[in-house]
């Protein structure tokens, strides 16, 4: 499978959860909702960026590889603690409220 198609369906499955995830929002009104979707936002730009962080550094010195590496990872866990935010958010909402 081509790699443009493998993006752009990555793409398309993310896009589709920041609907979801805004359209959840738009009717609960709990902010955990647009945190997630925030984190997914951040997710598909971060993909986008990766490979120029990578085509920036001179992959063929060690140090320069890893820092890049260490750099991409350290997104990658700034955007699984938003997301973990949000979904904390959720949970406390819900809990909060009483059950029908």
């Amino acid at each position: 499978m081509s790699m443009w198609l493998v993006g752009f369906l990555y793409f398309a499955v993310d896009l589709a959860a920041v609907l979801l995830l805004a359209a959840c929002w738009q009717r609960t009104r709990i902010l955990g909702f647009a945190i997630v979707a925030a984190s997914f936002v951040v997710g598909i730009l971060a993909r986008w960026a990766v490979p120029w962080i990578y085509d920036a550094v001179d992959m063929g010195d060690g140090d320069m590889a890893w820092a890049a590496s260490m750099i991409v990872q350290l997104v990658y866990l700034v955007i699984a603690g938003i997301a973990v935010a949000g979904f904390w958010d959720i949970y406390r909402v819900l809990k909060a409220r009483p059950a029908a």
